[in-house]
């Protein structure tokens, strides 16, 4: 049995690119997920193209988001009964700037560059602005309440 999950935690060692023994490369990552006052360890296959480069884009201590299909399953570690938990990710989403190169080890700013204006999260554009003429979806809703 399996059961589709959302896992949000950090990397906790870069992704690695392997090769499956049918020749079909895949990539692997461990999650580490706080758990109360410790962790979960999950693992993470990624095997579609577009899943494995957003998976690769990233590095270790990157927090990612991944969606896909879990499993749980039990072993045994120096006598004691564990739990391990692993995901097929179908999609990878990183919840920070990935880094902007491989080569330079820098993560992307996380400001805007100098001379654009910081805008405070409040001051951003509503979504449904696109929709409503930049109103918010609030249209005609500011009249009088009849009653």
């Amino acid at each position: 049995m399996s059961v589709h999950a959302l896992v949000s935690g950090v990397l906790y060692r870069a992704p690695e690119r392997r090769m499956s023994k049918a020749g079909k490369p895949f990539v692997t990552a461990t999650i580490q997920v706080r758990d109360g006052d410790g962790f979960q360890w999950w693992k993470a296959c990624a095997f579609s193209e577009s899943t494995c480069e957003e998976l690769m884009r990233l590095g270790a201590g990157d927090a990612v988001a991944v969606q896909g299909t879990m499993r749980a399953e039990t072993y045994q570690k120096n006598g004691e009964i564990r739990v391990g938990y692993s995901i097929t990710a179908m999609q990878v989403t990183a919840l920070r700037a990935a880094r902007k190169a491989k080569d330079s080890g820098q993560r992307a700013p996380a400001t805007k560059p100098a001379g654009e204006p910081q805008r405070h999260l409040a001051q951003e554009r509503h979504p449904m602005d696109r929709y409503s003429g930049g109103h918010g979806g609030a249209d005609g809703l500011d009249d009088d309440i009849p009653f």
